[in-house]
């Protein structure tokens, strides 16, 4: 999940924007891979897709590799993005159905459901005074 809000929608700043960037940014987690010599198929016999290459493609490939899983295990559609305008930040949602819509309850699912009221307020005024 290190990945995941890289980019800010308010300011425009991206840390992962540049070549340059994206390098230091996952040299600064330890997350530039080294080349791999292959992979041993796991304790099921599973194989598992490993880079051949180092640095950043290395990185790349490896991330690639992760959201393969995730599709094929159907975690991929529980990552989603923040329906605030405002946010849209990248969550994981946990929820049982699948239902999540913002990436945290107590910020945007509160402004999101606040807005909500005050507009159904405004229009049972102006319908009242009709």
């Amino acid at each position: 999940m290190a990945f995941e809000n890289t980019y800010d929608v308010e300011s425009g700043d991206d840390e992962l924007g540049t070549p340059a960037l994206l390098a230091g940014w996952l040299a600064g987690r330890d997350l530039l891979d080294r080349p791999d010599a292959g992979r041993a198929p796991d304790e099921d016999g599973r194989a598992e897709l490993a880079p051949a290459a180092g640095g950043v493609d290395s990185s790349l490939a490896r991330l690639l590799a992760i959201i393969s899983s995730a599709m094929a295990d159907g975690t991929w559609s529980r990552l989603k993005a923040c329906r605030d305008d405002d946010c849209q930040w990248a969550f994981y949602d946990r929820s049982k159905n699948r239902s999540g819509t913002w990436c945290t309850m107590a910020a945007c699912g509160n402004r999101s459901k606040a807005r909500a009221y005050r507009k159904r307020e405004r229009t049972a005024r102006t319908d009242d005074s009709h």
